[in-house]
């Protein structure tokens, strides 16, 4: 307020009765002859929120991850328990490429959640151009599409319980309504595409930097798809019609790399095998794509669904 003893002009209006989220109130305000305190320049509001925003991008991407998880880990619990057809509903086939689609979404997630969160740590430890551009582009790319896989990845979660997950006696309901939020809060979709259009024309150095930070993940890469990953990182089309494809192909491009850098450093056969199948169904056939349609493409990840799939000790 003015420091004074007076009530500051803001009215909550209304409590909003939202989809998702319930237990996070969110309010309308108005706002008459309201004093406030200016933050940053005269002209510089976008350019001073965005600071903001692109943090809380992170916990976007960070949060869509955690319903990731947790809804894989009701799939994966639910299919191990129920029998069809005279075996365990994880081990039909068709029930265990859809769930290896949704633990491979859930470990790219994570891979560029945690990978947002070095970029911030290394800005503000050694905040060179590259650096700076690197933590610029990377959460936006990350948020964009990890929020939209999440809310994707909850509808099939839900439909692994069968009518059971269309209940709000079961959790999976509520994370499907949650996961819708983040991908309208601190960006939605199109928004995301015209902040990358106008970051890459403002500073053409942030796609090199990206260029080069996917580089240095590929480096000791053991799957030879290298050049095929690196290849996608292009400029933006011309046209921003095609904005929501580009930024998909982006952020595939930079799960590849995160997975391979892994695999690569673990030595880990999990690992590897996760790479390859994220490499042959999302690099090596693009999409659109429909979680279980990939088949035999997915290889030995197929194997790892119960061991990478649950949640420890549930």
């Amino acid at each position: 307020g003015d420091q004074t003893a007076t009530r500051n002009g803001i009215e909550l209006l209304r409590l909003k009765d939202k989809l998702g989220t319930r237990s996070l109130a969110s309010c309308e305000v108005m706002l008459r002859d309201a004093v406030a305190t200016r933050v940053g320049g005269a002209g510089d509001g976008v350019r001073t929120i965005i600071e903001m925003v692109v943090h809380t991008r992170m916990d976007c991407a960070l949060g869509s991850t955690g319903i990731m998880t947790r809804a894989l880990s009701e799939a994966v619990w639910h299919t191990s328990q129920r029998s069809a057809f005279g075996a365990k509903l994880v081990d039909q086939p068709l029930m265990r490429g859809v769930l290896t689609d949704l633990m491979l979404e859930r470990e790219a997630a994570l891979a560029m959640s945690l990978d947002v969160t070095r970029a911030f740590d290394q800005a503000a430890l050694t905040p060179t151009p590259q650096v700076l551009a690197v933590a610029r582009i990377v959460p936006a790319i990350a948020k964009y599409y990890i929020t939209r896989r999440a809310v994707a990845v909850a509808v099939e979660a839900v439909e692994t319980l069968g009518g059971n997950g269309y209940t709000e006696e079961f959790p999976l309901a509520r994370m499907y309504r949650d996961a819708q939020v983040n991908s309208t809060w601190e960006g939605s979709g199109n928004v995301i595409v015209l902040d990358v259009y106008r970051t890459l024309a403002t500073n053409p150095a942030t796609l090199e930097a990206l260029r080069a930070h996917v580089s240095r993940l590929l480096a000791n890469d053991p799957t030879g798809a290298g050049e095929r990953i690196a290849a996608l990182l292009t400029a933006p089309p011309a046209d921003v019609a095609d904005g929501r494809g580009y930024i998909g192909k982006l952020a595939g491009a930079l799960a590849a790399a995160l997975l391979v850098h892994r695999a690569a450093v673990s030595g880990s056969g999990e690992d590897r095998a996760i790479a390859d199948a994220w490499i042959a169904t999302r690099i090596d056939q693009p999409g659109p794509h429909v979680f279980g349609d990939s088949g035999t493409k997915l290889g030995d990840a197929r194997d790892l669904v119960l061991m990478r799939g649950c949640i420890p000790g549930q």
